[in-house]
């Protein structure tokens, strides 16, 4: 999955001119594992990974294109999430265990683990964050955004997050596909500020 965005990322850069849209304002935004997957992505192409098998210098390209990632309700740390399902009981339930390949490739997939062991070059192209997430949300807790928020604050990267109450895991994303839909204001407003804002950075 993380090699599906690295060549859509790799497309972007080479069919900007060609369908008319700016291959060096590039913005990610998901959703729970989609933010996971764009926060992975970015730090692999960061870290110019062989395993991407996308040449150095392309990978370069992408992340200087790299502007900003926007998460809502992501999963920033695996070994904290499947934690949090076994709590729950749903750890044999949920594909995240099997995605992986087992509780020892968990920091490997985990953007804080990543962060933690980039040099300070590197980090210095890691783009600003903007993390979003409901205070309700029961699938994936709060404090995957809060404590990613800090690591990011603690390595001087640039990181905005907005504690949306009453807002679930699914109402998050759900309730921007309809402007009548309760929280799709407060959400959309929050997503549009910190997209200018991270273009105006560039």
């Amino acid at each position: 999955m993380v090699q599906d965005i690295a060549d859509c990322l790799v497309w972007a850069q080479e069919s900007g001119q060609k369908f008319n849209f700016d291959k060096d304002n590039i913005v990610l935004i998901g959703h729970s594992a989609g933010a996971h997957l764009c926060a992975l992505t970015t730090l692999f192409l960061i870290d110019t990974r062989e395993e991407l098998f996308i040449e150095a210098s392309k990978q370069r390209d992408i992340t200087q294109a790299t502007k900003g990632v926007i998460g809502l309700s992501g999963v920033y740390n695996i070994m904290d999430h499947y934690e949090h399902e076994q709590k729950r009981a749903v750890e044999y339930v949920s594909t995240m265990h099997k995605a992986m390949n087992g509780v020892e490739n968990f920091p490997y997939y985990s953007p804080t683990h990543l962060l933690e062991k980039l040099s300070q070059d590197k980090l210095n192209r890691v783009p600003p964050f903007a993390l979003l997430h409901g205070t309700t949300d029961i699938i994936v807790p709060v404090e995957s955004s809060t404590k990613f928020s800090e690591l990011l604050n603690s390595l001087s990267v640039k990181v905005s997050l907005y504690l949306l109450p009453r807002v679930d895991h699914t109402e998050i994303v759900t309730d921007l596909m309809a402007s009548d839909r309760r929280f799709y204001h407060p959400i959309y407003s929050c997503i549009k500020q910190e997209f200018r804002k991270l273009l105006e950075t560039c």
